[in-house]
């Protein structure tokens, strides 16, 4: 054998081991991906198993709570549909339950007519439940096999996770199946501030057992105010009773929001009376005087201007104290209040009429009793009121844009 031969065959020699090293490698290293593979595929599927019994415990917890199987699957939905969710509003749920015990009542937290009429008809298997809202394989798409060398040379393919294992661990259908359009016409309750609702519940459930309602509450805290000598008392129950409203006012609009239910006050309109006739009294005692020969007390004389100036601050202050904000932070008032409020304003502003066409009419028949002047503009109307050129009581009229006006002058302010 020449040189070159030899030298031939043993190049030849040496490429061949080097392709059989390059295949050992290649095939320990796809050996090595495949066990983690196999690996990586088990554990998933024991998570898998894992989340599918929390959700079922769940679930099964909720419909048990809620009453029915279409009412736990429409709240599973109102949050999402996900493990976290679902555990995490059937551990609401649950939690005030044991708090609230026979005040807990889960209507005020959703409004379940349509779907219990929708379930009448399209009964809600919990297999089907488990199935929408149970956990779901997604295949893992990326290479977990990439051939190196001579392998990758010669054009050897690379390997996905599934490639590698095939069936050596099987993941069951009902972890892969399309479930998106399981109850997809069934109507929803929404999805409420449930920490509200809670809060509500709770609330209620606290100041029923008190008081027996919160027009028994109000009555009872109103009484303690008008008997209280102590003005810091005073002050303190007063206190007491506007944080009741707001609070409840608060409750009473998130839980319409929620249910789509009228807004609704708790209060009785005769048990809203006396805030109104206290903070009315307040503000109008300066402008009466008691009868030396009667005892009675009776507003003074010259002093319809002041008192109807008196009643709308009055109406004004209780529609301060009232006032509070939603969860979107827009004002809100109770509605009972708030029809009142519009009664009495009404009635403050039908006054003031009636008393300006009075001292016009006496001013056009030249009466000299009139309390009326008449001025150009607005701005000099102003100008006089707020440098006291009038008595209180005083009408003044004036032209806007050619439209004649006319204003009280109330010593304190114009009506």
């Amino acid at each position: 054998m020449s040189f070159g031969t030899g030298f031939v065959t043993g190049l030849a020699g040496s490429f061949d081991k080097m392709i059989q090293l390059d295949m050992q490698r290649n095939f320990d290293k796809m050996s090595r991906a495949e066990e983690y593979a196999v690996r990586m595929r088990e554990a998933r599927k024991d998570r898998l198993t894992k989340d599918e019994g929390e959700i079922k415990d769940a679930l099964k917890e909720i419909s048990a709570i809620a009453g029915s199987n279409a009412r736990a699957e429409a709240i599973a939905d109102s949050v999402g549909g996900t493990k976290d969710g679902i555990l995490r509003i059937r551990d609401t749920l649950r939690e005030n339950k044991e708090t609230l015990g026979d005040k807990f009542d889960i209507k005020k937290a959703y409004d379940f007519a349509d779907v219990d009429n929708f379930a009448t008809n399209n009964p809600v298997q919990f297999s089907d439940m488990l199935r929408k809202y149970g956990p779901k394989y997604v295949e893992d798409t990326q290479v977990a096999y990439q051939p190196t060398g001579f392998q990758k040379m010669f054009g050897k393919e690379s390997k996905t996770e599934q490639e590698l294992v095939g069936d050596l661990v099987d993941i069951p259908e009902r972890y892969r199946e399309e479930t998106d359009q399981l109850f997809a016409d069934r109507p929803d309750v929404g999805q409420p501030n449930y920490g509200m609702m809670v809060k509500a519940m709770k609330f209620e459930a606290e100041m029923d057992e008190k008081y027996g309602s919160p027009t028994a509450a109000l009555t009872d805290l109103t009484q303690k105010m008008n008997m209280a000598d102590d003005p810091t008392e005073k002050g303190k129950l007063k206190g007491q009773i506007d944080s009741m409203f707001k609070l409840y006012t608060q409750l009473e609009k998130a839980q319409a929001d929620a249910t789509g239910s009228e807004f609704k006050s708790p209060f009785s309109k005769e048990s809203l009376t006396n805030i109104f006739a206290n903070t009315e009294k307040a503000y109008t005692k300066p402008y009466f005087e008691v009868d030396l020969e009667t005892g009675i007390e009776k507003a003074m004389d010259g002093t319809q201007a002041q008192m109807m100036q008196a009643k709308a601050d009055a109406y004004t202050e209780i529609r301060n104290r009232f006032t509070t904000k939603d969860a979107d932070d827009n004002d809100i008032i109770d509605p009972q209040i708030n029809r009142m409020l519009g009664d009495r304003v009404t009635r403050v502003a039908r006054e003031a009429t009636a008393y300006k066409n009075t001292e016009l009419s006496k001013f056009q028949n030249q009466d000299a009793t009139a309390k009326f002047v008449e001025v150009a503009t607005k701005e000099e109307a102003n100008d006089n009121m707020m440098a006291g050129k009038y008595k209180p009581g005083t009408v003044v009229s004036y032209k806007e844009d050619g439209v004649a006006k006319m204003v009280i002058w109330t010593g304190t302010g114009a009506l």
